[in-house]
């Protein structure tokens, strides 16, 4: 590592540790333990987050936007990356209108090389940034607001509240009734295999695309199931995807020409025939909302959703949770 990317790195760990600082001084213990990512804000506007887990301890300040008429992406990016103890990673990006003019500095401590060698000009650059970068961080305020919210949650708390509230809506049935997600989305696959067919684009064009219509909605007409056939599918399915939902796990429904993995298998218990499903169709459940997309690159609809607080389902962090390790730092 020469002299120049040396002064560098050691600027660049200086912040790392200047932020661990500031997530001890203004980030709420409760905070650490339930959020996978903190998140501040710089004077000039610009985010810098910081990852919380065991596993993502990275910085990341990134200020770049997508230039139509250049076709490149356009701006500046700070990474610095514990990868384990006495590898640290390093990089900053400074991308120009001209790709030749553009910086791209990375370098890790453990095998003293640099990825890319810059000029004494590019050098100056690239410090002057990390400098100026340097004097933010130490002034940058905690965004409590951005950092709280369901996408955020570590695993655990995630989990948590996932399955608090599966079990509060639990709580509301009657003998028989359904989780409202659920129904809605079981709801959906009934009314596409047992109404009228109607057929998507499945990504075909001219006399083939026409011809593979026609022959599916011949084995639509004919494969008509029974209606205890469907009964049986839908009760399958419901009981399919909510046993998932109360393990913690989503479920994804996908058909391409035909059904496959969680479909497929319910398909085959309950004996009614794949040609009755729409193809090209993918449908993602997850326990607070539903999306899909029938037909070839068709725009995803949410067909159901419903939002939940985040404190009223989550339980006090046990002592001795996790919080964010500082270089060098070992798991105990």
């Amino acid at each position: 590592m020469n002299e120049n990317s040396l002064r560098l790195f050691s600027k660049g760990k200086e912040i790392y540790a200047d932020v661990l600082n500031a997530i001890d001084e203004q980030m709420p213990e409760i905070d650490q333990k339930r959020y996978s990512k903190a998140i501040f804000k710089l004077k000039d506007g610009r985010t810098l987050t910081f990852g919380l887990s065991s596993y993502d301890r990275s910085i990341t300040v990134r200020d770049t936007k997508w230039n139509d008429e250049l076709r490149k992406f356009v701006g500046t990016e700070f990474y610095y990356e514990p990868l384990r103890e006495n590898n640290d990673l390093l990089r900053v990006e400074i991308k120009k209108e001209k790709e030749e003019d553009d910086i791209d500095f990375v370098i890790r401590d453990d095998d003293y090389t640099d990825r890319y060698l810059l000029s004494d000009e590019e050098y100056q650059e690239t410090e002057a940034y990390i400098d100026e970068l340097h004097s933010l961080v130490k002034t940058m305020e905690y965004v409590p607001e951005k950092v709280r919210t369901a996408n955020n949650l570590n695993g655990d708390a995630g989990l948590k509240r996932k399955l608090a509230i599966l079990e509060e809506e639990k709580a509301k049935l009657q003998p028989g009734e359904t989780l409202p997600v659920v129904k809605v989305a079981v709801d959906w696959w009934i009314d596409k295999m047992t109404g009228s067919h109607r057929c998507a684009n499945i990504g075909m064009d001219g006399m083939a695309g026409a011809f593979a219509s026609l022959f599916m909605q011949m084995a639509y007409d004919q494969d008509k199931p029974l209606p205890e056939e469907m009964q049986n599918f839908e009760k399958i399915l419901t009981e399919t995807i909510t046993k998932r939902l109360f393990e913690g796990r989503d479920t994804q429904l996908d058909v391409d020409y035909g059904p496959s993995g969680v479909l497929r298998d319910v398909l085959i218990e309950s004996h009614v025939s794949g040609s009755r499903v729409p193809l090209k169709t993918t449908m993602d459940i997850s326990f607070d909302r539903v999306t899909v997309s029938c037909g070839y690159a068709a725009p995803w609809e949410t067909i159901y959703e419903k939002e939940y607080e985040i404190d009223k389902y989550l339980d006090e962090p046990e002592q001795g949770s996790k919080r964010a390790l500082k270089p060098g730092q070992k798991e105990s």
